[in-house]
């Protein structure tokens, strides 16, 4: 019997996995996750996440905040899996480099979860660019990967003008910068299968 469970459907996937960050994010994750794209979905959630989690439309009864109560502030972040009606939260590493961290927590996971063939990952759109350079050299070979930017930024209107969307761009280059540099050093990328959605 094959471990593969990727659903008929051409669109859909094994896994979505969204990242830490915009609480939109995980609501068009979720929605895409109701829609049937993939059967499990693995939310990255960081320490001010926690108390915003309650306010997702999740399927089960979870208190995120009460399992958080116990661990020190600033080691605060979990990986919430849905998986068929079941529910599972574990915590992962907390890394000065937030993306290089759940992306190499992401890759831990999969090589715990071989069955696990092709993820949709799901991020704010100026976020993605750095999202692929990781995912490309972290994630395991196997795995074909499909980036996905939560559609709710496009809804927003003209973000591009603002004062605060500059300041936004001009952090996430600096960020590329060194997130190139951080991963130059690495070794060899594993070359997961990666492709645009």
């Amino acid at each position: 019997m094959s471990l593969n469970t990727q659903p008929k459907n051409p669109d859909a996937a094994d896994l979505i996995f969204v990242l830490a960050g915009r609480q939109y994010r995980k609501t068009f994750a979720m929605r895409l996750y109701e829609a049937g794209r993939a059967p499990r979905i693995l939310l990255s959630v960081a320490r001010f996440e926690i108390r915003r989690f309650s306010h997702l439309q999740f399927p089960l009864l979870l208190d995120l905040s009460a399992l958080a109560a116990s661990v020190p502030p600033a080691q605060r972040h979990f990986f919430v899996l849905l998986d068929r009606g079941q529910c599972q939260v574990e915590k992962v590493p907390v890394l000065m480099f937030g993306t290089l961290g759940e992306v190499e927590s992401l890759s831990a996971w999969l090589e715990r979860h071989p069955e696990v063939q092709s993820v949709l990952v799901v991020s704010s759109s100026f976020h993605l660019r750095r999202v692929r350079m990781t995912c490309r050299a972290i994630l395991p070979e196997r795995v074909k990967i499909r980036y996905i930017a939560a559609e709710e930024e496009a809804k927003a209107g003209n973000w591009k003008g603002t004062i605060r969307s500059k300041s936004w761009f001009a952090a996430e280059v600096f960020k590329l910068a060194a997130y190139w540099f951080l991963l130059a050093v690495r070794k060899p990328a594993r070359g997961a299968k990666n492709s645009q959605s």
